[in-house]
């Protein structure tokens, strides 16, 4: 059953990158058990037809080489290099904005005697004054590059610290401040032309000053002036730019259709004419495959439905399947919204075609998505129709028999897994429980090479609600990350470099849907046994252990609170000496000091085993500072089959149950960290003030009033403190390590 999400475009995971993979964007890091855009790492294997489980949220050119396989059509391995070379691009571009490196030109720029030292060049330019906020790349790296390229030139010729250099640098400049506005500016630059040389000038220096001159118009958005001045460029048989001018008059007439106020077909259209002209000219020919984006580029806006059927029957390589997809995207979201797809509202020119229907079919949400591909299915009984059928039903469907036999019985070898989780899928919806935990028991216990982790993950997924018994619980819910992906503004792309070549780093986790039972359906007696539980990992154990704690002081249970105390205190030495205080405490208001006073201490205090990657189990932003105003655990997860509400595990006991109820309900009424910890330090010190314990804690209590979540009445509590600190203790190191209340 297919569930809507936004991000199901073939470019989405690609939008406002900032940084490379194998580096982090800095909002925070993540595990990812399965992937949800794309394939798993390394690409080539799903290059090479390793499908895994198909997901229907994966950007489409993924899906496009995935329907190839399922008509039993293996891409060659030209096709595979092609399709892998294109997902690789994609992966190591650094910026979705504008891209334009000015950094070969600048360095080149500064040998040149006399002239003025500059630090960058502004590349992006807004639309228009009425239009200030939209911008566009107005300059590209090339043009930096072809500008260092004359400035060699001219060097060699004239001299490095000859007049007719410096003029011309100096021009070049001019030329380039048109470019753009600082960044986040809407400021629109002055326009700047050089000046034409004169006429009794270097004939060669006066081309080169013609060039400039057409640039900074394009830059200029004088594009009228520009297209003149590029035209008679192209005219002049002497010119060392007259090709690049004819290159550069067509793109001129592509500038300024697509950045009217309506974009002008007719300009774009004349532009089409006159690049078949170019590509059929042999003085072209360097030029040709830059003519040839242009055209596609035109194409797409001027004549999409032919453009898209010549492109569904072209050889699939790396420029075929970059074009596909950019057209498809102008289709269905020329905005770049990351709208859903819905079936329903697919334009009927781009359901004639079978792939691009197929891809269009699998990738949607909505009914009629489903029905059309069940009706095709019937119709052609073929593999792929199935599998995009199956993957949209649920078991009510009156569908479900005869796909789920007709799926048992395709032999297709890339079909298989998919197949196979959604067979599993629907019986488990249908109460068939031992026979689906047989089939995939089978198959967790020696999973086949050709079945990628991640859907060795999904499969666990399915397999979590139906565990019998705790052992089997943590055998399925702990599992191991694909990688760790920071996903600041790159969704999904791992943080370590050999995670892109498929080779995992991460240790084993609580995937999200067994954290969140952990955390909403256990009580704190069946939690001490998963402490105790020899196949979880130390770390996990250890980690069940302090927050089990944790929970079982703020709710008050004593009884569970020192069995997990005692549980606790031997798997963390750094907590040994302030646990045995705790359990040494000779009375229930002793004890609940030493607990709030072993929390302080450690920020990492937090009612709720930890889901996915472990933070730091001790002091500080690493370790995350405490709990919020609503201690109780709330699912939430970048995945969207992981994010379900948490259901109730089929071992627990109605006793169990009841048990975890009365906790939730009760942990549910703890405030916020820094008044929870103020007012039971503030208790504590006015009633034992001669305790040498009262200073340290009222230090971090005050500190945990400034890191922790706060509300109106927390400055309150701090100022308080801190007067009792400073009025009661003077001189104490504790006392002069507290300057500040707030």
């Amino acid at each position: 059953m297919k569930k809507p999400f936004a991000l199901a475009l073939s470019l989405a995971f690609l939008f406002n990158i900032c940084a490379p993979p194998g580096e982090t964007c800095a909002f925070g890091s993540a595990p990812y058990f399965t992937y949800t855009l794309h394939p798993d790492f390394p690409f080539s294997k799903f290059a090479g037809g390793q499908l895994g489980i198909l997901q229907h949220t994966y950007a489409r050119s993924y899906l496009i080489v995935a329907y190839r396989y399922l008509n039993n059509k293996p891409l060659t391995k030209e096709e595979q290099d092609g399709v892998k070379a294109l997902w690789d691009e994609r992966l190591e571009m650094t910026s979705y904005s504008c891209s334009g490196n000015p950094e070969s030109w600048i360095k080149l720029r500064a040998t040149v005697p006399g002239v003025s030292k500059i630090e960058t060049i502004d590349t992006e330019r807004p639309v228009s004054k009425e239009n200030s906020y939209e911008t566009y790349c107005n300059a590209q790296t090339s043009a930096f590059e072809t500008a260092a390229k004359s400035l060699k030139l001219l060097i060699e010729k004239y001299g490095i610290s000859s007049p007719q250099v410096k003029e011309w640098v100096q021009a070049q400049d001019e030329v380039f401040s048109n470019c753009g506005s600082p960044r986040y500016s809407d400021k629109i630059p002055t326009s700047v032309i050089p000046a034409p040389l004169a006429d009794t000038a270097d004939i060669n220096l006066k081309r080169e000053r013609a060039y400039q001159i057409a640039a900074a118009n394009f830059y200029a958005q004088n594009f009228d002036a520009a297209l003149k001045d590029f035209e008679k460029i192209a005219a002049d048989t002497d010119s060392r730019w007259k090709e690049t001018a004819g290159y550069l008059a067509v793109r001129t007439m592509i500038r300024q259709a697509t950045l009217a106020k309506e974009m002008n077909k007719k300009l774009l259209e004349t532009a089409a004419e006159k690049i078949k002209q170019l590509i059929a000219n042999p003085s072209y020919a360097t030029l040709k495959d830059d003519l040839n984006q242009l055209g596609n580029f035109v194409a797409v806006r001027v004549a999409p439905d032919a453009h898209l059927e010549k492109l569904a029957t072209e050889k699939l390589n790396k420029e075929n399947l970059e074009e596909l997809t950019k057209t498809l995207d102008n289709y269905l979201d020329p905005d770049n919204s990351a709208t859903t797809v819905t079936y329903g509202s697919v334009p009927a020119n781009l359901k004639k075609d079978p792939m691009i229907d197929w891809v269009l079919s699998f990738q949607s949400t909505d009914e009629a998505s489903t029905k059309h591909a069940i009706d095709q299915w019937k119709k052609t009984k073929s593999t792929a129709w199935l599998v995009a059928a199956i993957v949209g039903i649920d078991s009510e469907d009156h569908n479900a028999a005869a796909l789920i036999a007709a799926a048992r019985a395709d032999k297709s070898p890339y079909a298989k897994w998919t197949l196979f989780y959604h067979i599993n899928r629907l019986e488990s919806d249908l109460n068939k429980t031992k026979e689906v935990k047989a089939t995939l028991d089978k198959v967790f216990a020696a999973p086949p090479a050709d079945l990628p982790l991640g859907s060795l993950n999904y499969l666990k997924l399915l397999r979590l609600p139906i565990a019998a018994n705790l052992d089997e619980f943590l055998r399925f819910g702990v599992r191991q990350p694909l990688a760790i992906c920071s996903d600041g503004m790159m969704p999904e792309v791992p943080d370590e470099k050999p995670e892109l070549e498929g080779k995992t780093v991460s240790k084993p986790e609580f995937a999200p849907d067994a954290g969140s039972v952990l955390n909403t359906k256990m009580p704190l007696s069946v939690l001490r046994q998963v402490i105790v539980n020899k196949q979880l990992p130390a770390d996990l154990r250890n980690n069940v252990a302090w927050t089990s704690w944790v929970r079982a002081a703020l709710i008050g249970d004593e009884a569970e609170a020192k069995q997990l105390a005692l549980l606790a205190q031997p798997l963390n030495k750094a907590k040994s000496k302030l646990f045995a205080s705790y359990l040494s405490a000779a009375t229930p208001e002793e004890r609940k000091f030493a607990a709030a006073l072993l929390m302080l201490h450690f920020s990492s205090a937090e009612p709720n085993p930890t889901i996915g990657q472990l933070n730091e189990d001790d002091y500080g932003d690493a370790s995350g500072w405490w709990w919020g105003s609503n201690p109780v655990y709330k699912p939430s997860s970048m995945n969207e089959e992981e994010e379900s509400e948490p259901f109730d595990p089929l071992f627990l006991t109605p006793a169990q149950k009841a048990q975890a109820t009365q906790q939730m309900a009760k942990l549910a009424k703890v405030e916020g960290a820094p008044n929870y910890f103020a007012k039971i330090v503030i208790a504590y010190a006015q009633k034992h003030p001669a305790d040498p314990r009262v200073p340290e804690a009222l230090h971090y209590a005050v500190k945990c009033t400034r890191y922790g979540v706060t509300d109106d009445n927390t400055t309150k509590f701090s100022k308080q403190m801190f007067q009792i600190l400073h009025s009661k203790y003077k001189g104490n190191t504790w006392t002069k390590q507290t300057p500040y209340w707030y």
